[in-house]
């Protein structure tokens, strides 16, 4: 399997940066699968060290369909003639999200010494104490993991070359001055199960093994951020656009990603990115709106994709942080939000001499990030 010049040692934690303070060494990976006729997205991480300075397994899981209603407010116009005596100028129509019916998150933290790696020919096995594993090989990820309510078994099959940050192999890539990132995401075909509460689910489905080691991370300074990864039945792709601030007043732009075909076997780096959002919905659990449909266009050497994308389950908030007692860039006051928003999605790939082709059966996850001031 041609996983773009994907090696053995690629694949294990760089132990030079295990349980150095403030480098991370991570596994994360996710699959969408349907268990009686419902949608399920599970995120499985392995982290060692994460960003609690210890080492963590991860599991998380929650089901769809999305569930949105409508809520009638008064406009802003309507207020403001209230106020002064004049007529309702009337009302206005929002979407407004709700709670899935699952949506669970178990975290465990390991101790110091729980992380072990050892390698054997063409396979590299990190464990995280006694009950989770991965068993990796150039193209190929076995992950097992008994973590609470948790029995996990998944393989995931890369379903051709894997996205290296920067679409280059092993180079560290500066999001901003002070978050230095290096990696690949392997779009794989997964098989295997999950078993949550006794109910055994067979996780037959698409999704990501990603492997990341991280240099130096300033969360604060990424302000504006979509990270996307989405496989059709026809292609895939993975990129990463942020905007960040670094102080005193310098700005930061970072995009990044490919683009495969599977019927041609084609692999393109992006050469532009645009993210479009086309519907807004309330978050009642983020007390904000956030973008929920998107048109995502990707430009590359030989023609571009474009896709839509809709919400598959109810967008869940890994982070949300309003800091009224912080100040940053002598502004006080500040919101952060990290959130995992499930897609499904549709599109097309116009290549360069005019040929259309047809894009079907998109599953992919946006990570969004967005660091603001309150006011």
């Amino acid at each position: 399997m041609d996983c773009n010049n994907l090696k053995v040692k690629d694949i294990g934690i760089k132990l030079d940066n295990v349980q150095i303070p403030g480098k991370f060494c991570n596994w994360y990976n996710n699959v969408i699968f349907e268990h009686r006729g419902r949608p399920y997205v599970a995120l499985i991480s392995i982290k060692a060290p994460g960003f609690s300075g210890k080492n963590e397994v991860s599991i998380s899981m929650g089901n769809g369909p999305v569930r949105m209603k409508t809520e009638s407010h008064k406009t802003l116009e309507s207020i403001v003639k209230e106020d002064t005596g004049k007529s309702d100028a009337g009302q206005e129509e929002i979407l407004v999200i709700e709670e899935p019916d699952l949506h669970v998150v178990n975290l465990n933290i390991k101790g110091d010494d729980a992380f072990r790696q050892t390698v054997s020919g063409d396979t590299i096995t990190a464990k995280l104490g006694d009950t989770t594993s991965i068993e990796c090989q150039v193209g190929k990820w076995h992950l097992k993991s008994k973590e609470g309510d948790f029995d996990v078994d998944l393989v995931f099959t890369a379903r051709g070359p894997v996205v290296w940050w920067g679409e280059k192999p092993n180079a560290d890539q500066k999001l901003t001055e002070h978050t230095i990132i290096n990696g690949f995401e392997a779009l794989s075909d997964v098989t295997g199960h999950i078993t949550y509460q006794g109910e055994k689910m067979d996780a037959r489905g698409r999704g990501v093994a990603e492997h990341v080691w991280i240099e130096k991370l300033d969360m604060m300074e990424l302000r504006y951020v979509d990270w996307v990864v989405i496989n059709f039945d026809q292609a895939y792709f993975m990129f990463y656009s942020g905007e960040g601030a670094v102080p005193p007043r310098s700005l930061a732009h970072y995009q990044t990603g490919s683009v495969c075909l599977a019927e041609d076997k084609k692999f393109w780096s992006i050469t532009k990115i645009k993210v479009e959002h086309t519907k807004w919905a309330y978050s009642p659990v983020a007390l904000r709106f956030i973008p929920i449909s998107n048109t995502i266009t990707l430009e590359t050497s030989e023609g571009v994709l474009v896709c839509q994308v809709e919400p598959l389950i109810s967008p869940t908030f890994v982070t949300i942080r309003r800091m009224e007692n912080v100040s940053f860039y002598d502004i006080p006051g500040w919101a952060f939000y990290y959130w995992d928003a499930p897609y499904k999605a549709t599109g097309t790939f116009t290549y360069s001499n005019g040929r259309v082709l047809k894009l079907t059966n998109g599953l992919g996850v946006n990570e969004p990030q967005r660091v603001s001031p309150l006011t």
